[in-house]
């Protein structure tokens, strides 16, 4: 598999940038605020500017981050934020049914240190959203919940890839890039889920964080993940 987004750095940094304006305006929000805070912001906006610009001088710095298998973890971040969520509504709109409950991933160890165990997690959701997509969006994975899951899966497999190709230690301002590009990608979904789940039916609230680039789908990587166990989110 390759590294590259779906999408050209300068799109992905222009719709990432309507995101953290909009985040900016609502961290006033209780619900938004205890999912969002100010430092992390502060990063995104940092991610953004030198999506923008380019790796230049500082590829060393970044190579060595992708090398280090930080843009990983910060895209297992992102997802894990998701899986929680969705974890808690589902434990209530599923109490009694088990299918439902085993289908939307509880049950399942949710490892943030994990790529794998977060793929496996995210991939379960995604199937159960498409198997009972009416049931789906009282755990937030209605349409827009489900693409949000789906930007971030393939973020996370973009940096992770990523890793794999740079953690010999060696600098490519290309690999680089598009890991940089898969993390503003992650958290500008993650912020778009947050927003969903803070602002659910307000639509004026929620139009700023629209998504402005095309949905693309998500396979299973090749790779085989390991079997789940059981256990919940921690």
């Amino acid at each position: 598999m390759t590294t590259k987004p779906h999408h050209d750095a300068l799109s992905i940094a222009q719709d990432a940038t309507r995101v953290h304006d909009a985040a900016v305006k609502d961290l006033h929000d209780k619900t938004f605020g205890e999912h969002v805070s100010k430092s992390e912001l502060q990063t995104f906006a940092a991610n953004i500017a030198l999506l923008q610009g380019g790796v230049g001088e500082r590829v060393g710095h970044l190579s060595g981050q992708v090398a280090a298998g930080v843009h990983t973890a910060q895209a297992r971040a992102a997802i894990g934020q998701l899986c929680r969520l969705v974890h808690a509504a589902a434990e209530l709109a599923f109490e009694n049914d088990h299918d439902k409950r085993k289908e939307f991933g509880l049950g399942l160890t949710l490892d943030e240190s994990s790529t794998a165990s977060m793929e496996l997690y995210a991939h379960t959701l995604l199937a159960g959203a498409k198997k009972y997509p009416k049931d789906a969006a009282k755990a937030h994975l209605d349409a827009k919940g489900v693409r949000h899951l789906e930007d971030m899966l393939h973020a996370l497999e973009g940096a992770d890839i990523a890793h794999t190709n740079l953690k010999t230690g060696r600098h490519d301002a290309s690999v680089a890039l598009d890991s940089l590009a898969h993390v503003v990608s992650a958290e500008a979904a993650r912020i778009r889920f947050v927003a969903k789940h803070a602002f659910v039916g307000d639509e004026k609230r929620l139009e700023p964080y629209a998504n402005t680039l095309p949905r693309h789908e998500i396979a299973h990587r090749t790779r085989m993940a390991p079997p789940p166990t059981a256990g919940a989110p921690q």
